[in-house]
């Protein structure tokens, strides 16, 4: 009898060591996973510094003045669409896109960019009734008709492009976000959807802190559509038209301004913010109710907007509009 309490107690004192080193090793597991940037992407010393403190919960992320200025609808949702939504996350491979070099190295915009893609594909697949697929998954050169034929192979019915602008290529300012839309001369249902998007998402980067230089349109100087009107001048807002999907080309801020690098894009938690705005302008748009709280947030409500608008003659026209009368 005492042999089997000595061998009862040894196997009891064992089995106590077993659990307490596999939490160990559990909880340094998932503070590790933490730490390091989403999969599909090799991090480098080059790409943006840690924060100190915790990472922001998606719904703490936006500011809590912010929130509070909105009632979110928490009505079902009943036979909705599904959406298809393809991320292509701008530059990649040898075409690193803007570079910046800060305290910390050389920052690319092609990795900041495919992480804030890898971030929103995550937030989006949060609500119900879409589906989410990126032009690339891993760092490489597309020319700028594979992301266009890519969405269209997958059925896509919007083409979300994200990039961040540089100093030497913007007209008229040099901070902030911005949006390119469709000009409308095409498919008017389609083009439509592509500016109401980009006014969505505009006003969530606004939200958050971002100078809001508006909607960009531009006219192409040597292309038309089949119907004889101008047709876009970005290759990514044509081709998209074209294959009627709606399209637009996200410019987050300057990666070469330090006030835009270092208040918005030099972090995981401020690249997981500007993501977070992108989704929730998309969200918010197509009206998609959250998988978990069946939230829907509320439709914009006469919301007015900068639009800049570059004609086939060069001229620029600037004015402001109302949307969501």
């Amino acid at each position: 009898m005492k042999d089997f309490f000595k061998i009862f107690h040894k196997g009891y004192f064992i089995m106590f060591l077993y659990i307490f080193i596999s939490n160990i090793v559990l909880a340094w597991m998932i503070n590790y996973g933490e730490q390091h940037y989403p999969k599909g992407y090799a991090v480098t010393e080059e790409i943006v510094t840690e924060e100190k403190k915790d990472d922001p919960k998606p719904e703490e992320a936006l500011s809590t003045e912010a929130a509070s200025t909105e009632e979110a609808s928490t009505e079902a949702v009943v036979d909705a669409k599904t959406y298809r939504i393809v991320l292509d996350p701008g530059h990649g491979g040898n075409d690193s896109g803007v570079e910046y070099r800060s305290d910390h190295g050389k920052v690319s915009e092609s990795k900041i960019n495919f992480i804030i893609a890898s971030y929103l594909k995550k937030y989006l697949e949060e609500y119900d009734n879409v589906e989410v697929l990126m032009t690339r998954n891993k760092d490489k050169w597309m020319y700028l008709d594979e992301r266009v034929e890519f969405a269209a192979e997958h059925d896509a019915d919007f083409l979300i492009s994200l990039h961040n602008n540089s100093m030497e290529d913007a007209g008229g300012y040099a901070a902030g976000c911005s949006v390119c839309v469709a000009l409308g001369n095409y498919q008017e249902k389609i083009g439509k959807a592509s500016q109401l998007i980009g006014v969505n998402i505009a006003h969530e980067l606004e939200e958050l802190g971002l100078k809001n230089n508006g909607l960009v349109m531009k006219a192409s100087k040597d292309n038309d559509y089949d119907n004889g009107r101008a047709a876009d001048y970005f290759a990514i807002i044509r081709g998209a038209m074209e294959e009627s999907i709606s399209a637009v080309i996200v410019e987050h801020g300057f990666l070469d301004n330090p006030d835009d690098f270092y208040d918005f894009l030099s972090t995981k938690a401020q690249l997981k913010k500007i993501a977070l705005a992108d989704c929730r302008g998309i969200a918010r748009y197509l009206q998609l109710q959250k998988s978990d709280t069946k939230e829907v947030l509320p439709e914009l409500s006469n919301y007015k907007i900068k639009i800049s608008h570059t004609k086939r003659s060069g001229y620029t026209r600037r004015f402001s509009k109302v949307f969501y009368h």
